[in-house]
């Protein structure tokens, strides 16, 4: 007997470790391509950071021919930048 099941996940959050002692936390946004992304972060030193990203998801699944439900436990994904160099810090004044 053969039965075919459908599954489907969608990204519901993401914490950014940025290297440097700061991170961001629950993003809801995917960021987008430089220069018009909103996922941002200021490096004060130069130097190569260690960047990462978990990524949580949610999901469902379905059998053809009825039943289904939600995926349950913990979907998650990590992503890393080894050595990302920071090579220009520019000082900024407060006026």
């Amino acid at each position: 007997m053969r039965c075919r099941v459908e599954e489907a996940a969608t990204a519901s959050s993401y914490d950014v470790d940025w290297g440097d002692d700061s991170s961001s936390r629950g993003l809801t946004s995917s960021g987008g391509p430089w220069p018009d992304g909103d996922v941002r972060h200021v490096y004060t030193t130069q130097g190569t950071y260690t960047v990462r990203v978990l990524e949580r998801w949610t999901g469902t699944w379905s059998l053809a021919g009825g039943g289904g439900g939600a995926v349950s436990g913990t979907l998650s994904s990590e992503g890393r930048i080894d050595a990302f160099p920071v090579v220009q810090v520019q000082a900024v004044r407060n006026r």
